[in-house]
């Protein structure tokens, strides 16, 4: 059995979810999920996976996950007093080190890793795993158990604005603040500014002359600020619809097109995406940490500085 940690925000836990998707195809192994460190260390974040179309999305029992969460947490940082390259658990020869000890974990966030499974009746997976290179060879799963459920009736707001995606050469404009803002972030996740936006939006009308612009973002006092901010000069519609995750989820992958941000949310939007011959804009930083993000970029995207 594996235990895949959860963590972060809904792009994040769709990541996790990717990852554990090859677990059970290629391991044919029963998966089941822990919310310890979500409960714990996520502010404001809560499971948000149930609202897609996975599969099977199995919990552990809440006492159960405190003591295998705490066993593991303890058991970790003992083996990272032990491994081959102080920092941090970063790089391959620690990932190989603790996979032995039957612990699957990656520091290495953006960073794709052959990581080798080690036999045994229960396995522990703890990383970020954000790369297509970890699950490329289960797309069409992964795809189809990550679009929101079917059951998850659209509100006629949403609805309307659905209709008006699908009729016209959408552009999904994911401009990303929120905890990008906090004090916690502020130096580590890079906030995209408006020059890169200018820039993406022209490349697209290049190519796309009746492009029309969706701006998505964390909250309505986001959307105001980008707003008064960020002069797109294109014809340009707001989403502020007070929607919960999923829900800018589902017209964000609608669209046709799509100017990313630095975010994992954004990622999934282009990726879930029906359009094949859709355009895909990403900023050429992805972090201020000092990590190499690298493998989060797919080779179709067109690369703008920032």
């Amino acid at each position: 059995m594996f235990i895949v940690n959860i963590r972060g925000g809904l792009g994040n836990q769709m990541f996790q979810y990717a990852y554990a998707i090859v677990l059970r195809e290629k391991y044919g192994e029963k998966i089941r999920f822990s919310q310890f460190y979500i409960k714990r260390e996520t502010a404001g974040r809560t499971l948000s996976l149930q609202n897609l179309n996975v599969k099977e999305l199995k919990c552990l029992n809440p006492f159960i996950e405190k003591i295998v969460g705490y066993y593991f947490k303890i058991k970790l940082l003992s083996y990272e007093k032990k491994a081959p390259e102080k920092n941090g658990l970063l790089g391959f020869e620690n990932i190989k080190y603790l996979a032995e000890k039957g612990l699957t974990v990656s520091r290495d966030i953006y960073k794709y890793f052959n990581i080798p499974i080690k036999k045994g009746p229960l396995k522990y997976v703890d990383g970020y795993f954000q790369s297509e290179k970890y699950f490329y060879e289960y797309k069409d799963i992964v795809v189809k158990e990550l679009r929101v459920s079917d059951n998850k009736i659209i509100n006629s707001k949403n609805k309307g604005l659905l209709e008006v995606i699908e009729n016209s050469e959408s552009v999904c404009v994911h401009i990303r603040r929120g905890d990008y803002t906090s004090n916690q972030w502020k130096d580590a996740l890079l906030i995209c500014d408006e020059d890169y936006y200018k820039s993406a939006v022209n490349y697209i009308k290049l190519h796309k002359p009746a492009a029309k612009f969706f701006v998505f973002s964390n909250s309505h006092e986001d959307i105001e600020w980008i707003k008064m901010n960020y002069k797109l000069e294109v014809d340009v519609e707001y989403v502020d619809l007070n929607n919960c995750d999923y829900e800018d989820l589902r017209l964000m992958y609608h669209c046709k097109n799509f100017i990313l941000s630095n975010s994992s949310y954004s990622w999934w939007a282009q990726y879930l995406s029906f359009n094949k011959n859709k355009i895909v804009v990403a900023p050429s930083k992805w972090t201020r940490m000092n990590l190499d993000a690298s493998d989060v970029y797919m080779e179709q995207w067109k690369i703008i500085d920032v």
